[in-house]
């Protein structure tokens, strides 16, 4: 009977333990939630300020002399929404590498891109075969998740 008392007496000391220490994180939680809220006077500045008026832009006027205005290689139009052959970055990261260029025929496995999230290193591999068609990031540019990387056809 000694070592079921003693088992038993453990174990109300344990659950006891745990009784207190989930409410002191109760209590913290709620204490950064209340330190966390806006005070009155940071409330009475928003509702204090106007909405500022919406003001249509202006368009320049474009005289016949002028070239016509080109996009450089670094600010392709990204497609908002990944269709067929578009790889998607899977995670946010920073673009470490770029191991392929535009035309080049890859194979499924080959790895396409370098992406480093939380100081780790991932490569981005092709999911099927077939030449690259576009590539809409640059090596040092900051990519969010699901945002357009390459395009591969064929």
């Amino acid at each position: 009977m000694d070592g079921y008392t003693d088992a038993l007496e453990l174990t109300v000391i344990a659950l006891g333990a745990l009784l207190v220490i989930s409410i002191c994180f109760i209590g913290l939680t709620r204490g950064l939630q209340w330190l966390a809220r806006p005070g009155k006077k940071e409330e009475e500045i928003v509702a204090a300020e106007p909405e500022a008026p919406i003001v249509p832009a202006e368009t320049p006027s474009v005289t016949p002399e002028a070239p016509p205005v080109t996009m450089p290689a670094a600010t392709k139009p990204v497609p908002r929404i990944a269709g067929e052959g578009v790889i998607t970055s899977p995670m946010p990261g920073t673009v470490i590498a770029i191991k392929v260029e535009v035309g080049e025929l890859v194979k499924v496995g080959d790895v396409l891109i370098i992406l480093e999230s939380m100081k780790i290193q991932n490569e981005i591999p092709a999911p099927r075969d077939g030449r690259i068609k576009e590539i809409y990031i640059a090596e040092g540019k900051y990519v969010r998740r699901r945002e357009p990387l390459i395009a591969i056809e064929g």
